[in-house]
């Protein structure tokens, strides 16, 4: 989980991931996971309309 909040914000580092309640730590990664997919669903949309 650290690893896909670090990789999709930056200004997060895994020690300051580390001192954040896992509760927090869950919302972010959902919404890291969530911004990853939409950025999959723009860049699939883009291909297919370049075609």
């Amino acid at each position: 989980m650290r690893a896909v909040i670090c990789k999709t914000f930056p200004g997060y580092t895994f020690e300051t991931v580390d001192r954040l309640p896992l509760e927090r730590v869950i919302e972010i990664y959902t919404s890291a996971e969530w911004l990853a997919e939409e950025e999959k669903k723009m860049i699939d949309k883009a291909a297919r309309r370049s075609r």
